[in-house]
């Protein structure tokens, strides 16, 4: 988790989590409507307190103050799919997926298209689409990345019942956070035989509406 929780010398140092929680504490009662603060927070209760049902409330109410921040709706996607039953997080990722916000936000985009590309695998459904327009974005000269996707890997490794797939789809992450060169994919025919598509194509089936 803790995409873009600053690593504070606090968080990221002494690992003085509850001194961190007293400051975000008195961040949110300076502020108490800032989605960015509420994100962070949600985070911090994710990634480090491991409070999975505080960062969950956290996460909602982030998104209650600014229902298009493309970071704070990606992140508690990340929540859902690794902590919550699986038809909560399919159904939250088809719904967020049919955001304008994410046509407009590359590296949100793709974090969204992978974690629905893995809930339909587990569903049993179609990711050609989700498969293209991942393919779009990752070979484009200047496609960056500040995800981190070993968590979500981790999570594919022990749910998918198709080893081979998961391998793939693992190789997928890597790539997609920037570990891996996009070339390393050409030895699954699934990547190389799926076109790049418009990023609105994967949207579009990770929203169910190609249903």
């Amino acid at each position: 988790m803790l995409r873009y929780l600053r690593r504070t010398t606090l968080v990221g140092q002494r690992k003085d989590y509850d001194r961190a929680e007293e400051y975000y504490q008195k961040a949110l009662a300076a502020d108490p409507n800032h989605a960015i603060t509420f994100g962070n927070y949600a985070n911090f209760l994710a990634g480090q307190r491991k409070d999975y049902d505080r960062a969950e409330e956290y996460y909602q109410k982030a998104i209650a103050a600014d229902p298009n921040h493309a970071n704070n709706l990606a992140n508690y996607a990340e929540l859902l799919v690794l902590n919550r039953p699986f038809e909560i997080a399919l159904d939250y990722l088809r719904r967020v997926a049919a955001l304008p916000v994410f046509h407009d936000e590359p590296n949100d985009s793709v974090s969204i298209l992978w974690m629905s590309g893995a809930m339909l695998v587990v569903a049993g459904e179609s990711i050609t689409a989700i498969v293209g327009s991942l393919k779009g974005v990752v070979t484009a000269a200047d496609y960056e990345s500040t995800w981190n996707y070993d968590d979500l890997n981790a999570w594919v490794e022990q749910t998918f019942i198709n080893s081979a797939y998961a391998a793939f789809w693992i190789a997928v992450g890597r790539v997609c956070g920037n570990v891996e060169k996009v070339t390393t994919l050409d030895v699954f025919p699934q990547w190389r035989d799926t076109p790049p598509m418009p990023i609105e194509a994967g949207l579009r089936a990770a929203s169910g509406e190609n249903s």
